[in-house]
Order: structure tokens, then sequence, then C-alpha cells
């Protein structure tokens, strides 16, 4: 015989399925959705190659900037300067800066010595080189990404040819571990759910807004109109509040998957992972209690099914089986089956592998983590960390 807590425990199974069944049709639009750089490829006509300044901070980056910056030059289009930024290195950032100078001439070298109140490191540094600019055309990116020779030609065809205000690239990971293939993707999961693509892609969605700072491109026109780096200079996710602010602006903003065209490197940890993540709801979700309550609600919710899922199997096993027990188990397990599957359509569709869609439950497990310490971090007021500096 069922008993009350066994009532209570259906009712809430039946109410997160009501809610997945519910987000099935933004989840098969976005499914649809081909947004691929791979698929949207097409040369520019003689005479439209406009001058590309592409901007790379670094900061103690001497393991990657090289081969970062020399990726660039490789690029088929020419047109290009690069704008490297020595951001306080301690390392030899900036002698590995210089060589790579010696060797074009079509790279400046920015040396920055000190941080200016009010500003985040990267902001900064974005901002000092764009002084330094001469380009039609901006792209911001990271010293950690690595560039194909024909990404900036594809870049600036689809930039000119969607009359695009403001272009991002998503990129892919060099050499992907189980952190990148399993619990990355949970996460991307879990953002798109606020900012689905087709609604950062949709011109007349002036709130859903999507960036990354591995890759946006910009025209100096809009860079300026937006008010430049200045009005973001505060913020810990620089690059979705630009888009953000283009959005709002009336701009058009795309963003896409560059696949193998645009990769960055892994993460060292799991530590690592979960800070990048907590930074990026954190200022993503621009510190808004109401949405972080939502993210936090999906995320336990999902962590509830699945204890629950573990405890009626256990109950069942260990004790007299009954058959309210049994059904129970059922329900939580069907539950938790829709879960991976939606989660393995998201891998495919992104080139992942579906074998990992089993590791869901500890992605929904980390996802409440994350979720609560975002929470945490703004009802204590005391903001989180992200390389070494505060943020509230």
């Amino acid at each position: 015989m069922a008993s009350l807590s066994d009532w209570i425990a259906l009712f809430f199974v039946l109410l997160v399925l009501g809610r997945l069944t519910s987000l099935l049709p933004k989840l098969v639009r976005e499914l649809r959705e081909d947004l691929t750089l791979d698929n949207d490829i097409s040369n520019l006509g003689a005479g439209h190659s406009p001058k590309i300044s592409v901007i790379i901070p670094a900061k103690d980056e001497s393991k990657t900037i090289e081969a970062v910056a020399l990726s660039i030059l490789a690029s088929s289009y020419r047109n290009i300067e690069l704008i490297l930024v020595d951001d306080r290195s301690q390392d030899d950032t900036f002698d590995l800066m210089f060589r790579v100078r010696q060797q074009d001439d079509r790279v400046k070298v920015v040396r920055i010595n000190r941080l200016e109140d009010g500003w985040t490191g990267k902001t900064h540094a974005l901002n000092e080189a764009v002084r330094h600019a001469s380009g039609d055309i901006f792209i911001f990116s990271d010293a950690d990404a690595l560039f194909s020779n024909d990404l900036i030609d594809q870049a600036v065809s689809i930039f000119k040819r969607r009359h695009v205000d403001l272009l991002s690239l998503l990129p892919d990971f060099t050499d992907p571990g189980f952190i990148e293939k399993a619990l990355y993707p949970h996460m991307a999961l879990g953002i798109s759910y606020f900012y689905p693509f087709s609604e950062v892609n949709d011109p007349n969605n002036i709130e859903a807004a999507l960036a990354s700072g591995c890759f946006i491109m910009i025209s100096r026109k809009s860079y300026n109109h937006l008010g430049g780096w200045e009005q973001f200079k505060s913020e810990i996710t620089e690059d979705i509040a630009i888009s953000k602010s283009a959005k709002r602006a009336g701009m058009s903003v795309m963003v896409m998957l560059a696949g193998n065209r645009l990769k960055t490197k892994p993460f060292s940890s799991l530590h690592g992972l979960i800070g990048f993540w907590v930074r990026t709801f954190y200022g993503g979700l621009d510190k808004n209690l109401s949405k972080t309550l939502t993210l936090t609600a999906n995320y336990f919710s999902l962590t509830v099914v699945l204890g629950m899922f573990l405890f009626y199997l256990w109950s069942y096993c260990m004790w007299e089986p009954d058959s309210t027990k049994y059904y129970l188990m059922l329900t939580y397990g069907a539950t938790i089956l829709c879960i991976m599957g939606a989660f393995c359509m998201f891998l495919i569709k992104y080139n992942g592998r579906p074998f990992y869609g089993i590791y869901c439950p500890l992605g929904i497990v980390m996802g409440a983590w994350i979720a609560f310490r975002v929470l945490a971090s703004i009802l204590s007021g005391k903001g989180v960390t992200w390389r070494g500096a505060t943020y509230h």
C-alpha cells in the first residue's frame, strides 16, 4: 500500500516529467538549427577584404602564445594585423611576442605594466590594444585559441554576407578528455536553457545574448557605437556583456560553432571546469537572483530525481518488494532515461559521442553544486573569484 511519502514522490516526479515535456519543443527547435561553421561557408569575392585587427591579450601564457600567434599569421586571409598584448606577465610571454614581431611586420606588441582601478585585466588589455588597431573589423580572441588557416576567411564571409554586427564563434578543444567530453557539454546545455542559440541569433529577441571570448568579431563602427570595452570594464563575463549590449542596441548578433577551425586548450582539472562555469553563470545570468534560483531549481530537481531513483531501487532490492516501490522505481528510472536521451541528442548534434550520455547523472550533480555556489555568491554578496581576482 502506498504511503503519503510515496504519493509525494510520485507527484514530484510527474512535475519533473511535465516540465521536461514542456521543454521538448525548445529542444527540438535547437536541434534543428544548423549553426556549424563548416556548413555555412563561401568565398569572398575580389575587392571585398576589409582590414582585420586580431587582438590577443595574454598574461603568463608562454606555453601557448607563440603557437597561437603563428596560427593567426598563417591565415589565408592576408589583410590582417595582429596586436599582442602582454598584460603584466611574470614569465617570458613578452619575449615570445617580440620574437614573433621580428618575424612578421604585421604584428604589433603592446606591454601593460599596471592595471587601472575599476577594470578587469582582460578588458583593460583589450581596451589598450584597440588604441593601436587600424582595422575596419576587430577580432578579439584568447592566448590559447588556435586558428585554422581559413577561419578568418570564413568568418568574414559570414559577417558580410549575413550583415552581422557581432559574430562569435564557439571553440572546440585541442585535446579533449573526459571533462570536456562528458561534463562540459552538460553545463553548456544548462546555459542554453537561458540563451538558446535560436533566440540568440534572432534579431527580434533582445534579451537572449551569448558570446565566447575565444572569438568575437565586430566592426569598428559597431564597437564604437557600444562605447568600447570601457562600458564593460568591470564585467567578469565581458564577452556575454558586450553581446547583450549589442542586442539591446538593435544590432544583429550571431553565435556559431567553429568546430575544428578554432580550438582552445582543455581544462587542467575538474576544479578549473567548476570555476569556469561558476564565473560564467554568475556573470552570464547578470547576477540575477531570479535566474539563479531557476538554475538551482533545475539542477536540484534533477538531482532529487536521481537520488529518489537510487533510493527506490535500493529499497525494492533490500526490503520486501512491493508494487508501489517497483512502479516508483520505474517512473524515476524512465525520467532519468529521458534526461539522458535529451543529453545524447545534444552531444550528437554538436559532434560529441552519445556514449558520454551515460555520465549525465554526474553532470547533474556537478551542475547542482555549481548552481549552489553561484546562488551562495549572490546571497552572501561575496562575489566569485576568477584567476586571482574577486568580482562582485
